[in-house]
This record gives C-alpha cells, structure tokens and sequence, in this order.
C-alpha cells in the first residue's frame, strides 16, 4: 500500500536502500513554486563587519524579527549575537556563525544561497544552532562541518513540508534535528540537493548523552546522491508514530 513505513527499532533499518525499504510516496502538497522570486530585501549588507553593528547594513540598524536579510556579493558578515531571529535569509556573499561563543540564528522562513555564495561556521571552537522554519536551497556552500570543533546544529522545525535542495558542490551537516509540527503528510523534510554529507549519527540532539533528534516529522532522502551512514547516535533507538525515515534515492543506505 502507499504511506510510510515505521518500524519499531533502528536495527531494522541496518542495510536498508531505496530497493528494499519499499516504502512508496503518499500524495504531498505542492507548495513550492522553483520560480517563484525571492522576497524583497529589508536589510541588505553595506559592507564587511558583525551582525549587531548598524553601519553593517542598509538601511542602517541591526536586523531583527521580520527581516529579510540579504548578504550582497564581496561582504562577508559574522553573526556576533547570542541569538538572532529574522524571516528570511539570502546569502550571495559570505555569512560566517559565532565569534568564539556558541551562537543561534533562528529564520523562521527560507534560507537561499547564491552560486559562488557561503554560510558557513567561524573558525573558532564552538557549536552554534540554526532554526530553519521554511526551505533550505543551496547553490553555493553550506558548511555546518567546518572543523573537529566548529560546527552547527541544524533544526528543521516548520509546521509544513520543507525541502533542502540547490546544486552547490557543499552541503554538509553536523548534527540535524527533524521537528516538523505539520500534519500526516505535510511534516516531510525532504532532502535532495546535488551533494549531501553529514557526520555519522547526525540524528543527534548534541546533548551530553547521546540522543535521538527525529522528533517530530519525516525525513525524506531523495535525488541521486551517494550517502552511507549511519542515522542515529546509537543502534538502539524507537522510531515513533509520529515519525518516520523515507528513504527515496537508490544511492542511500542506511548502516
């Protein structure tokens, strides 16, 4: 029949692929318009600096709730803050996480990121948090992975189906937390960007001990790229009624 398939333990998945996991797509809204254009910009970059200065940006003043935050071409911007909230993010420059403390960029709608363009992790020794309530399209690179201290989380916590997707040569993840509040069928984080790397046990809340992130929604592994790994911290971990791993790319396996 159509629908997910949930098993009770994560050892059943040991070995899986797209072949043997059977588990065939339900109908998902198609929200997502390829061509639509991007949302106006309300804070543009002016030039290289932090986040919180006010001369970083045009029109002057720091971005706060609501924002649509645009970083031009040539500028690079490091996110200086304990925690910033915006609405959406278009990065075409360089947009650089923490400055030596652990730091949390919270955008509750798209991030976009341009060909030649780059989100990335500061090179100092911390792990920071990135909330994405909407799609993740990269062109470019987007590095959560930079080094053995500098990473990210990343929590995918929109209350619709959201995608990761885009054809830049960079997409990789630390830890991933799938939080996805929309109902059966619409709680589907979908990835299928042109390349995807990620730690083994990214399904990982970061904690001090080891715990599952797939707490709330699907995650759907699509497109054609290679990936083989293993998904949760540890072997043993229940996948709940409200959860489930789609696996839809032949070149995925589950180790």
């Amino acid at each position: 029949g159509t629908g997910y398939a949930f098993v009770d333990s994560i050892a059943e998945f040991f070995g899986m692929t797209a072949e043997t996991s059977a588990l065939s797509a339900p109908v998902e809204p198609n929200s997502d318009d390829p061509d639509a254009p991007l949302a106006p910009c309300t804070k543009t970059s002016a030039g290289s600096g932090p986040w919180n200065t006010a001369g970083t940006w045009s029109p002057s003043g720091v971005p706060g709730a609501g924002a649509v935050v645009c970083i031009a071409s040539g500028h690079t911007v490091t996110l200086n803050v304990n925690s910033a909230s915006i609405a959406e993010l278009q990065v075409s420059g360089t947009l650089s996480l923490g400055d030596n403390t652990a730091r949390t960029l919270t955008v509750t709608g798209d991030v976009t990121i341009a060909a030649s363009a780059t989100l990335d992790i500061a090179n100092f020794n911390d792990t920071h948090t990135v909330n994405i309530g909407g799609d993740l399209t990269n062109d470019g690179t987007f590095d959560m992975n930079t080094g053995s201290n500098d990473m990210a989380r990343v929590v995918f916590n929109g209350a619709a189906n959201q995608t990761v997707s885009g054809g830049g040569a960079t997409t990789d993840f630390h830890f991933i937390t799938i939080n996805n509040t929309g109902a059966a069928n619409n709680n589907i984080v979908e990835f299928s960007p042109t390349n995807l790397t990620a730690v083994a046990g990214f399904l990982n809340d970061g904690g001090g001990t080891p715990d599952s992130s797939l707490d709330d929604g699907v995650i759907k592994m699509s497109g054609s790229y290679p990936f083989s790994n293993t998904f949760f911290p540890l072997a043993a971990w229940t996948i709940n009624s409200d959860e489930g791993i789609w696996i839809n790319n032949p070149n995925v396996t589950v180790s």
